[in-house]
């Protein structure tokens, strides 16, 4: 709704548009609470082109399943285990400390990854085509990468109505560097009113900056073909840079934020949570993930009709199995927060 008054200030939208398909781009439930955010130009050129087709209804459904299945098969049994940790830091040991953080970069992403599959596979159950917002984001070899994969509509939408407005990169150098700070400083404060929100934004500009600066110092071309060890190496830095700001996006205050990195640094004593396995599990399933995102998406080109039903039935069928198995009781999706 923002965005659209926006555009329609700066003439890039229709100040009339009909009832009806305003009404559907405001009101469309499967993106209502949490995204993907959709532009208006996208949406209402769909709406005027409408046409299902059963590649698309057979995505919808395999997308729906597939949110199903990192909602509340990872999601939800992470969030028992680490949640305590991060409300009262001070009672576990270090490893429980550390374990927690990885932890909830699994739960994050099937949490959130998990509500837009579902959005999105309702949307295509209705024929609408809603955006993909995350793309393999575990995979990224810099922070920089990491948010052209994470929340990617977010990013595009923050890009857009905060960094461009404020000058972007087409000011001075060290002004650029402020513009980064203060957009993801702003996008800390938009997840909520406290200071752990607004330091985790903080340092994610911080680091932005900090990358870019290397960028310009080393001379570094933008498109490179990279070395493979390189690669893996850069994968590491981000995934550890992301977990070590993930007290700052959870824990309740600073203080327990900082608790939870001092006790993980110096192997602090205290009580050991129990099954930690399944934090460690949830990790290698979670990289699993992320990989088959770089992957061609379902329905394959080659499938027929018979194949793709076949797999769809497959598929469901095991999903809900593990649902009747697994499922822990539910939890709210975290973006629902926000």
């Amino acid at each position: 709704m923002v965005a659209y008054t926006i555009d329609v200030k700066r003439g890039n939208a229709n100040e009339n548009p009909s009832f009806l398909q305003f009404g559907l781009f405001i009101f469309f439930f499967p993106q209502l609470v949490a995204g993907p955010i959709v532009r208006h130009g996208e949406f209402f050129y769909q709406l005027e082109v409408w046409n299902a087709k059963k590649e698309q209804l057979f995505e919808g459904y395999y997308l729906v399943f597939l949110g199903l299945l990192k909602k509340v098969v990872i999601a939800d049994n992470l969030s028992p285990i680490i949640e305590p940790i991060f409300q009262n830091p001070d009672a576990y040991d270090g490893v429980s400390n550390a374990l927690a953080m990885f932890g909830y970069a699994a739960r994050v992403f099937c949490d959130f990854s998990g509500y837009t599959d579902l959005a999105r596979g309702l949307g295509k159950l209705l024929g609408i085509n809603l955006p993909e917002n995350f793309h393999a984001p575990y995979l990224s070899a810099s922070v920089r990468e990491l948010w052209t994969r994470w929340h990617m509509t977010l990013a595009t939408w923050i890009k857009d109505y905060i960094y461009f407005p404020l000058g972007g990169s087409r000011v001075s150098e060290w002004r650029g560097y402020f513009n980064l700070i203060l957009t993801f400083t702003l996008a800390g404060f938009w997840h909520g009113a406290n200071f752990t929100f607004i330091i985790w934004g903080f340092l994610h500009g911080l680091m932005l900056s900090i990358e870019r600066k290397v960028e310009i110092v080393t001379n570094k071309p933008k498109k490179e073909s990279v070395v493979l060890w390189k690669k893996g190496i850069g994968i590491a830095y981000t995934f550890l840079f992301f977990v070590l700001t993930i007290p700052f996006f959870n824990a309740p205050t600073v203080k327990n934020a900082v608790s939870m990195l001092f006790r993980s640094f110096v192997y602090a004593p205290g009580e050991r949570i129990g099954q930690l396995e399944k934090i460690l599990y949830s990790l290698l399933l979670t990289f699993l993930l992320n990989y088959l995102q770089t992957k061609p998406s379902f329905p394959r080109d080659s499938w027929t009709t018979k194949v793709s039903l076949l797999f769809l039935f497959l598929f469901s069928f095991v999903v809900t199995v593990l649902l009747g198995y697994l499922a822990p009781g539910g939890t709210e999706f975290i973006y629902f927060q926000f």
